[in-house]
């Protein structure tokens, strides 16, 4: 299939230029694709690895504070959580080719002290493994954001590298094509008139 077009050597030219353009845009756009499909397989690795340390960080720490109920009363265990305090945390950026991937950093806050005689020592653990689960859970949305982003890009990606390869390339070279063989009939035809008129001339 090809695109309308006149069959004149400004076209031609227009259309040669055209293709060299399609042809490097297909070229950084493969490498783009390739760059990314890269990048996903490690991110996929990295969230895995990452997922996997949470699920169990998190069932340790689901496993103190169970024990830490059933040891301590009822208020002492409610004047502990209300001492936690609020999470803090900072959101930046960094850049992978195009895209913007977010990063989250935790503040850390000076925390309230307590006495170590009225309080279980299983306090500390919880208190250790509680900051662990929220580093790795804000490492796991942090990789599952950037492969979301990742993919989508992927998807877009390859989408205008198959637009290239399979209409607009294929299409411009057909133009190409047909103004090359309208030209090469129009210079016959003009040969044959110049030869008839030679004829006419010698008679």
């Amino acid at each position: 299939m090809r695109v309308k077009v006149n069959p004149n050597r400004m076209e031609l030219l227009r259309l040669r230029r055209r293709e060299t353009l399609a042809q490097r845009g297909h070229r950084l756009l493969q490498d783009k694709l390739e760059k990314l499909i890269a990048e996903f397989h490690k991110l996929t690795k990295e969230y895995k690895k990452i997922s996997k340390e949470w699920k169990e960080a998190f069932g340790e720490f689901f496993e103190s504070f169970v024990i830490l109920k059933i040891q301590t009363e009822k208020d002492k265990l409610k004047e502990l959580l209300d001492s936690v305090l609020p999470l803090e945390f900072e959101i930046s950026s960094i850049r992978l080719l195009n895209l913007k991937l977010p990063r989250f950093s935790i503040k850390e806050k000076e925390e309230p002290n307590y006495s170590a005689k009225t309080t279980p020592c299983q306090w500390d653990k919880i208190k250790e493994k509680r900051r662990e689960v929220v580093r790795l859970l804000f490492e796991v949305t942090q990789v599952y954001l950037a492969l979301k982003s990742v993919g989508e890009e992927i998807l877009k990606t390859r989408r205008r590298v198959n637009a290239l390869e399979h209409i607009l390339m294929p299409q411009i070279v057909a133009s190409i094509r047909f103004i090359d063989d309208k030209l090469t009939e129009l210079e016959r035809e003009f040969l044959t008139r110049l030869l008839r008129i030679k004829d006419l001339i010698r008679d």
